[in-house]
């Protein structure tokens, strides 16, 4: 180890130097403070300084207060030398940051006791540091190699949403799944990651993560990439410590699903009543709506976003549709979500809309009404075009008996017809036993009574039954695998997934 004995004393320097050579440390010698400091700025860094309190130039409590207060310096071991035993003055070096003291005359053995005791806290000091190190390099290793996404936050309950630098370290697989670099992530806040349609949800969330409410959380959500695409991901946030001043740590673990979730959606697409493409507006001729709800309430339940534009009051909407959506009541006066019905006003609302909603508008005929029929058929132009540069499905309603044939039939021209898929009508009961037996083998997984009653959560008897009436259908095949009995779809089945 190396030490520096700063000290004016020429015969004490010379004693110790000698002493501290034959006990086998590197030895370098200054007669002051200022000395002393310049020897270590060209690079003679101690692990131990023998330090006299009173010497001319600069005196050993300047020079320990410089050196705890500069970065790769604050770690070396002081021990002070003085003549002085007033408790005040021993307290005031233990603030100054002193780690011993020695009292002149030195006795040689109490120093090299002492300094026994330093080489002990440095080596625990430099063994905690490497062991720092490998923790820090393997979860380096971790993150890198990683291939869910990983995002490290450090923030407070008040920060952690739309705070500035608040995400700490991200990883490849993160940077890989989004499109951004590291550094346009950490310039980002953490909403502008996340779909606007799971802002509210993941609030609060992230709110009860951090008061301490819940220990962690796991749940399905959509982030944006950097070309403001959607990603299906699922989620697990712990917080790991509090790091004061009321921030703590939290750790999110991004699972990319968007395929199984595509997939899943392309199933369930399969099954609805009517048929949809992206990109196109649907109009819907009906005096009371019904097949426009349905077909509203059908897209919300495969994950798309959803935007009710309505006369209808919302509560009176929501009985109707009670899957969750964004609700706007079209009237000149009213709630703080009511939306006059000016077709520029209504244009603006659906220019905001994420990516891939679907949206909702009824009562064409109030529009006319309120602005006029030249108007409304250049807005229902315009919207098309919106679903189809943002991949939406706008569903639009009228009531066909208060227009004339003429305008009708301009308003028809712009839009698609909402068409029913003609399926064999099966209950739902039976369908979600049809789901689970296709996506079990889709996962090459055997589909079979117990799973069907852990999973769907049925009893015994009531899977048994559903079952039987499939094959009796001619839906479904069961094959025995030793005491099991596993299902399978028929070809008749399998159509329904095509």
């Amino acid at each position: 180890m190396k030490v520096i004995i700063a000290d004016d004393d020429k015969v004490t320097t010379g004693l110790l130097e000698k002493t501290l050579r034959k006990w086998n440390f590197e030895v370098f010698t200054a007669d002051n403070g200022e000395q002393t400091l310049e020897m270590i700025g060209n690079g003679n860094i101690p692990d131990i300084i023998l330090l006299d309190w009173e010497m001319p130039v600069m005196d050993g409590m300047e020079v320990c207060r410089y050196l705890r207060s500069e970065t790769g310096l604050e770690k070396i071991y002081i021990i002070m030398i003085t003549s002085r035993d007033q408790k005040k003055d021993l307290i005031k070096g233990l603030e100054f940051g002193v780690d011993d003291y020695i009292p002149k005359p030195v006795d040689l053995r109490e120093l090299r006791a002492r300094i026994r005791v330093g080489e002990r806290i440095i080596r625990l000091e430099r063994l905690l540091e490497d062991r720092a190190l490998i923790a820090e390099n393997n979860y380096q290793h971790i993150l890198d190699r990683s291939l869910h996404g990983i995002i490290h936050l450090i923030a407070s309950r008040d920060s952690i949403w739309s705070g500035d630098n608040v995400i700490a370290e991200v990883n490849p697989a993160l940077c890989s799944l989004l499109g951004y670099s590291k550094e346009e992530i950490y310039r980002i806040k953490v909403k502008d990651l996340f779909h606007p349609g799971d802002h509210y949800r993941t609030r609060i969330m992230f709110d009860q993560l951090l008061e301490g409410s819940i220990p962690d959380f796991k749940y399905e959500c959509r982030l944006m990439t950097k070309e403001q695409n959607i990603k299906w991901v699922n989620i697990s946030m712990v917080c790991l410590s509090e790091i004061g001043s009321g921030k703590r740590r939290v750790l999110m673990i991004v699972e990319d699903i968007s395929r199984r979730k595509f997939e899943d959606m392309e199933m369930m697409k399969r099954m609805m009543k009517y048929h949809y493409e992206e990109g196109n507006v649907y109009f819907v001729r009906e005096k009371v709506m019904d097949r426009s709800v349905d077909a509203f309430q059908e897209l919300l339940s495969i994950g798309y976003d959803g935007i009710a534009l309505s006369r209808m009051s919302e509560r009176e909407f929501r009985k109707r549709v009670r899957k969750d959506h964004h609700f706007y009541w079209l009237a000149e006066h009213g709630s703080p979500n009511a939306l006059k019905p000016n077709v520029s006003i209504l244009m603006e609302k659906i220019e905001e809309l994420p990516k891939k909603s679907v949206i909702f508008i009824d009562r064409l005929d109030y529009l006319i009404v309120r602005n006029d029929f030249d108007s409304v058929l250049f807005f229902i132009q315009n919207i098309r075009e919106i679903a189809l540069l943002r991949g939406s499905i706008i569903i639009v309603t009228m009531d066909p008996a208060t227009v004339g044939d003429r305008e009708l039939s301009l308003i028809e021209k712009e839009c698609h017809e909402l068409e029913p898929y003609h399926k064999i009508n099966i209950s739902e009961d039976l369908l979600m036993i049809l789901k689970h037996i296709y996506n079990k083998h889709y996962l090459n997984l055997d589909a079979n009574l117990n799973s069907l009653i852990t999973e769907l959560g049925i009893s015994r008897p009531t899977a048994r039954k559903r079952v039987n009436q499939l094959i009796n259908f001619d839906y479904v095949l069961e094959m025995k695998k030793g005491r099991e009995c596993n299902f399978m779809l028929t070809e008749k089945a399998s159509t329904l997934f095509k």
